[in-house]
């Protein structure tokens, strides 16, 4: 499948992998902005469906959506070069590889 489709399931919750990732996979992980900073319009936040966040709590902060990479049991943020956004071998991976981090 090409990059649109992997990036459609990540926001449904599934990790994605390209076929010759041995062990590596991408996932919407969180990281954090101010409410106040970013707040709800129509549903969104700074363009971003709202349902991509965590409940808020009052008070407290939003979690903002990220692209992450697991590698050997280490997360971090990721950004795609254009081989991989042209590329045609993503495949998604089960919820539960998410999940079980």
């Amino acid at each position: 499948m090409d990059f649109e489709k992997a990036l459609k399931y990540m926001k449904e919750g599934y990790a994605v992998a390209r076929k010759d990732w041995d062990g590596r996979f991408l996932f919407v992980a969180k990281g954090f902005t101010d409410i106040e900073s970013n707040p709800v319009k129509d549903g969104l936040v700074n363009g971003i469906p709202e349902w991509l966040f965590r409940p808020p709590v009052e008070g407290s902060k939003f979690m903002m959506p990220v692209i992450a990479m697991q590698d050997n049991g280490e997360t971090e943020t990721w950004q795609p070069t254009a081989e991989e956004l042209l590329t045609e071998d993503w495949t998604r991976l089960s919820v539960s590889r998410v999940l079980g981090m």
